[in-house]
């Protein structure tokens, strides 16, 4: 017995120990994971020389503004958002760039070099206009303590270089084939990190498309196009928001809004370069109905035009209604001892008219009445839950309140705290009237039932609640909305239905937990206390459980 107890009990800590450093490992690295934005490529062949870029992002305000010509600089078209902070443009001598995000990467410091006067790209643009003067100048400069991008250029002989970080700390210049061919960037750093590494499905997608251009003929605005259409991102969190192809020999800009690549805006850059400074909307570009189409998607996956908010809104006038008539009849029709009262009212709380069913479904109309185990496990598993999703609350609160948030801070607040606090402030205060009042053996008889109930819990919400966060919050948590409030409860009705079966296996066996008090009522039988002997393979069904949960929702966030 006791060789077996130590098995189990060392492959529990095992499994949470891996579960613990898995997940923190994964989130951390997706965390910090290269941003899954912008696709750029430069390809020439024959007479002909284009550059691409997708701008990834979600900010639907997008903006082009014009720099004209002036005494020692060169004139220039700036793509960028509201911030007026250029992302990437077009000189009057065809030298184009743009940026992908990149995690930051650390560069040696450069005594001696000034730092740059403005904004590095828009810099380049007024100046030069190859790109070997590019590269010149951004020898020149100091670039900081590190950089957390990497910048293409191409000028219009089809020349083209990546600007990035290199492995030994210094600039890193990844230049395009001479004469024929392509040159590729998104989101992993060219000079560091192979494409078979990387993979990325943009890269690979785009090189795949370039690969097959075997005649000047076949490059042509529509081919190059289609790899923008056949690159482009949509989806809660990231989005093709605008796109450009620069005809780099001829001076041409073909834009496209919020990757509806039917409709086009065709710029001419010596006209734009010869009038005045201005800054035009790119939306305001576009007919009306490509407008309205891309401001529609927005607003969808972004949840401000979804049928669940009503639907939240609605959830929570009925929990305040049920919440009130549960505390009527408690205290009029069905009084009962403040514990499992407000156990109950906890259970309203968290899960409204559901809650309110389980508790008249529960809930004996005589005190003294035998009640089954199925409505023991049934009102248990609904304050197992119920606690999981107060704790929930709190940290959801606390983690829109910090930027410092880590993977350890989500483990520990939606996964230890619900267990120590269901262990010390409920668990073992159900089972102290069984042992003769003595808190410190409550605890350490309460200690497995309360780990098995807690990982089957977290079972069950994890995987509903990053599912619906990414589909409702893509960018930030918004507490101020209904469906913040609605995603817990929704979670913890998944961890009530995970939870249930364990209660049942308990209340079936008379062991001494919330089965046998929160219904006020007692079946058949003389309770029994949760020993190890009797729980051990429930303890390490649940946690593999747990694990398997877990596994699925790191392959989710990963993916």
């Amino acid at each position: 017995m006791r060789n077996r107890k130590t098995y189990v009990l060392g492959a529990v800590v095992l499994a949470l120990t891996m579960a613990a450093v898995g997940t923190a490992a994964v989130l951390h690295g997706h965390s910090h994971a290269s941003p899954k934005s912008c696709t750029i490529f430069t390809v020439s062949f024959g007479d002909k020389a284009f550059f691409g870029n997708n701008e990834d992002y979600i900010n639907p305000e997008t903006r082009y503004w014009v720099v004209p010509a002036g005494y020692g600089h060169y004139g220039a078209v700036y793509f960028g958002f509201d911030d007026m902070h250029p992302q990437g443009g077009i000189n009057e001598k065809g030298l184009a760039y743009d940026w992908n995000g990149l995690p930051e990467a650390p560069l040696n410091d450069a005594p001696g070099l000034p730092i740059w006067p403005m904004d590095a790209g828009k810099y380049i643009l007024s100046t030069c206009a190859t790109v070997e003067e590019v590269i010149e100048t951004a020898q020149r400069y100091s670039w900081g303590s590190g950089l957390g991008a990497q910048c293409q250029f191409a000028d219009a002989t089809g020349d083209a270089v990546v600007i990035s970080a290199g492995a030994d700390g210094e600039l890193a210049f990844t230049r395009k084939p001479k004469g024929d061919g392509f040159l590729v960037s998104t989101n992993f750093n060219l000079a560091t990190v192979s494409p078979s590494a990387a993979r990325c499905w943009r890269y690979n997608r785009a090189t795949s498309l370039l690969s097959e251009i075997d005649s000047e003929d076949a490059l042509t605005v529509g081919y190059v196009t289609s790899i923008l259409d056949a690159t482009h991102q949509q989806g809660a969190a990231v989005n093709t928001v605008y796109s450009t192809v620069y005809d780099l020999r001829n001076g041409i800009i073909y834009l496209y809004h919020w990757h509806r690549f039917d409709d086009v805006v065709v710029l001419n850059v010596a006209e734009e370069v010869a009038g005045e400074s201005k800054v035009v909307r790119i939306a305001d570009l576009f007919p009306e109905d490509t407008v309205q189409d891309a401001e529609n998607e927005y607003l969808r996956l972004q949840g401000i035009r979804t049928p669940w908010k009503p639907v939240a809104w609605v959830w929570a006038g009925l929990t305040i209604a049920a919440l009130a008539f549960a505390f009527f009849d408690l205290a009029r029709r069905r009084p009962m001892p403040l514990r499992p009262a407000l156990a109950w009212g906890l259970v309203v709380l968290a899960f409204g008219p559901l809650g309110l069913a389980a508790y008249f479904i529960c809930v004996p109309r005589r005190q003294q009445a035998a009640v089954p185990a199925w409505k023991h496990a049934l009102g248990a598993a609904a304050f197992s839950a119920a606690g999981c999703a107060l704790v929930w609350y709190v940290a959801v609160a606390l983690a829109s309140s910090t930027d410092a948030l880590t993977p350890t801070h989500i483990l520990i607040a939606t996964y230890a705290v619900p267990f120590f606090v269901g262990l010390f402030a409920f668990r073992a205060l159900w089972v102290m009237p069984r042992l003769g009042k003595n808190y410190v053996r409550a605890l350490r008889w309460s200690v497995l039932t309360e780990l098995a109930s807690v990982s089957l819990a977290s079972a069950g919400m994890y995987p509903v609640a990053w599912l619906l966060a990414d589909l409702w919050f893509p960018l930030a948590l918004d507490l101020s909305s209904p469906l913040a409030w609605f995603l817990v409860v929704l979670a913890a009705l998944a961890g009530w239905l995970a939870v249930y079966p364990l209660n049942l296996w308990m209340a079936r066996r008379r062991i001494v937990s919330q089965p046998l008090l929160i219904t006020a009522g007692e079946g058949p039988g003389e309770p029994t206390l949760p020993t190890f002997r009797r729980i051990w393979f429930a303890l390490l069904l649940s946690v593999a459980l747990f694990v398997a949960s877990l596994a699925l929702t790191i392959l989710y966030i990963a993916g």
